[in-house]
């Protein structure tokens, strides 16, 4: 490499640490309450609040759109675009039977904790109610608050409001009540989001119940918050400051390495010139060169195989048929048309159990059925599944396996 490439190339290096330690644009995960506990009136508030939303939200800010019901749904992945969101918000429909909030809010914090590190929050535009979720209230409100992502929720329709206050509470957001507009949440959930300086939660907002903010005491050295406002015209010259000083010591750098002289040029590489070219080894050159052969063909590139979780029923109507458990979200189990996984047994309940992915694993989760869920012969209402366990329906068996499949 030249002296001139080496300074270029050290030049971009740097130049992408810098570009690396600007603000990280601002991602939302939109939760979209689409059960049937919203009235068809309040059913157009949600397109509403959406581009309320996405219009006042900073530029650059990213947003990622989840339905739930009945279970939580991905529709539309993380998009820059707010035409986007907007549209597939608008063709959102009602239905489902039950309002698996909690579960919605567990799985926006999955999806959002697999995207870059940075300001990230979810919006959660619902009446509240939660019903056949396969996790406790607080799964999910733990999840984020230890994820450090909060959860604003917007009220539509008859809200039940005091579980959206808790979670908003336990995390970090907000709760608003029915009527607010969204561009208020976009503003207080990017100001939440931003990067802060350490806090610690007073002990006597910790220990009170009550619906009022969170108070925030700053740690001893840290900036408060009113003066990080107001330094906010300070901080802009010191980083430009910092930028023009960057771009000189850059500069600098590049002249000294292209001023460096060049080492001097060794002895050009020779050949053994004692053997014949019949006597020469060139066995491994060959080999070499028929692998990269191989490789240049599509046929020859090695399959890939990945751990899938399956359900294989052992005994009952379905026997012998496999069923595929979700990656990304909750696998429901029963006789109704709308679970996931639909059984033929009469012993088994309308809404029997639920399977959902964790962060050791996946675990079954009992939905108060009326025979009850059995894992190896034992009645559970919630256990961590291992590859081999039998799970007891009604009648059915099934054994969850881990198998390796084709991606």
């Amino acid at each position: 490499m030249t002296r001139a490439r080496q300074a270029f190339a050290v030049l971009g290096i740097l130049g992408l640490a810098a570009v690396a330690g600007a603000e990280a644009p601002l991602r939302v995960v939109l939760l979209i309450d689409t059960s049937g506990s919203i009235a068809r009136r309040d059913a157009p508030r949600r397109a509403q609040a959406a581009e309320e939303l996405t219009r006042a939200l900073p530029p650059g800010s990213q947003v990622a759109v989840f339905a739930f019901d009945d279970k939580p749904r991905l529709v539309l992945p993380m998009t820059g675009s707010p035409e986007a969101v907007n549209l597939a918000v608008a063709e959102l429909k009602s239905g489902g039977h039950f309002t698996a909030l909690n579960d919605a809010i567990f799985d926006a914090v999955r999806y959002l904790s697999e995207s870059p590190s940075g300001r990230r929050a979810i919006v959660a535009v619902t009446d509240g109610v939660d019903e056949n979720s396969a996790l406790n209230p607080d799964d999910g409100a733990t999840a984020a608050r230890e994820a450090a992502i909060p959860v604003f929720s917007l009220g539509i329709g008859r809200v039940q409001d005091r579980s959206l206050r808790r979670v908003a509470k336990l995390t970090g957001g907000e709760y608003y009540p029915p009527g607010t507009s969204a561009a208020d949440v976009a503003k207080a959930l990017a100001e939440a989001a931003a990067p802060a300086p350490a806090t610690r939660v007073a002990p006597a907002a910790a220990a009170t119940g009550a619906a009022s903010a969170t108070a925030v005491v700053p740690i001893e050295g840290a900036a408060s918050p009113a003066s990080a406002v107001s330094d906010a015209p300070s901080r802009a010259i010191v980083v430009g400051v910092s930028l023009a000083a960057l771009a000189m010591a850059l500069l600098t750098l590049g002249f000294v390495l292209l001023r460096r002289p060049a080492p001097a040029p060794g002895p050009a590489p020779t050949r053994p010139t004692d053997l014949d070219e019949d006597e020469l080894d060139v066995s491994d050159d060959d080999t070499i060169m028929m692998r990269a052969e191989a490789l240049e063909d599509p046929a020859s590139k090695t399959l890939v195989l990945t751990l899938k979780p399956l359900l294989h029923v052992t005994r009952g109507s379905d026997q012998g048929r496999f069923f595929e458990v979700g990656f990304s979200s909750a696998t429901s189990i029963g006789r109704a048309v709308g679970n996931d996984i639909v059984l033929d047994d009469r012993a088994i309940s309308s809404q029997h159990c639920r399977i959902r992915p964790g962060a050791q694993g996946y675990e079954i989760v009992d939905l108060k059925s009326t025979n009850g869920t059995y894992v190896n012969e034992r009645r559970i209402s919630r256990h961590r599944l291992r590859a081999g366990d039998v799970i007891k329906m009604g009648e059915t068996l099934v054994q969850f396996r881990m198998d390796h499949m084709k991606e």
